[in-house]
């Protein structure tokens, strides 16, 4: 299995069990909150760990790009 580096930290690993238990809570609402409440609570925890995720990538991307462009000045010199 590969891990992805936002996988390593532990605001994303509280995200996931806070998703998770949101999950098992939200099963036990009552049938005329299934659908608005359940589904906005559920929306809610996985864009928590989709962000963590999505950023922690797009940081490494950036910080990649950055070490190219001064590894590409200092041969430059």
């Amino acid at each position: 299995m590969i891990l992805f580096e936002f996988e390593k930290l532990e605001v994303w690993k509280l995200g996931r069990k806070l998703t998770k238990d949101r999950y098992k809570i939200s099963k036990s609402f009552p049938d005329d909150e299934k659908f608005d409440l359940t589904s906005q609570i559920r929306s809610a925890s996985i864009s928590i760990i989709s962000n963590i995720a999505e950023r922690t990538e797009t940081y490494i991307e950036e910080l990649a790009n950055k070490l190219n462009s001064l590894r590409k000045y200092q041969l430059s010199r």
